[in-house]
């Protein structure tokens, strides 16, 4: 439900579609309390994950934020030929609440207190005028800096 992150999904598959050998996205769970479906968004993402579905059905979920109803969940995991029962159970289960809790929890224990929060190599981006140039030139950054050997210094002579 977080329009911040409706907007920056494509441009992060934009990124890894563009560098498929050099750049991996990985997703946690942070469902924000002021989105009433965000969790159980989350939940039905992690169903999705069981049955290697995850970023299929992300891109549903971001594709109409405004549909993020039970059925939608169903609808969307009945197009992707997921085993519904499997879906279901998955989504209802203790396991799904545990690991969006773990995400949480971790989030919360670095700081972090909204999103979208994007950490390129151990850094927080930080978007300034347009999101989609500034990730650009950051990942390009990125790859310079890790094409050329990092520099050492000599040892002080004894």
């Amino acid at each position: 439900e977080c329009p911040a992150c409706g907007r920056m999904v494509p441009l992060l598959d934009e990124i890894t579609t563009k560098h498929p050998n050099d750049v991996r996205v990985v997703h946690k769970f942070y469902p924000l309390s002021k989105h009433p479906n965000a969790h159980k968004a989350a939940l039905a993402a992690w169903a999705a994950q069981r049955q290697g579905k995850y970023w299929e059905f992300e891109k549903k979920l971001f594709a109409d934020q405004t549909k993020m109803t039970e059925a939608d969940f169903t609808r969307h995991a009945k197009e992707l030929g997921l085993d519904l029962a499997r879906f279901e159970a998955d989504r209802t289960s203790d396991a799904a609440e545990k690991t969006v809790a773990r995400d949480k929890a971790a989030a919360d224990a670095a700081g972090l207190t909204g999103t979208p929060h994007i950490v390129i190599n151990g850094r927080k981006f930080m978007a300034f005028e347009d999101a989609a140039a500034d990730l650009q030139k950051w990942i390009a950054l990125e790859l310079e800096m890790a094409a050329k050997p990092a520099a050492v210094a000599a040892p002080p002579a004894p």
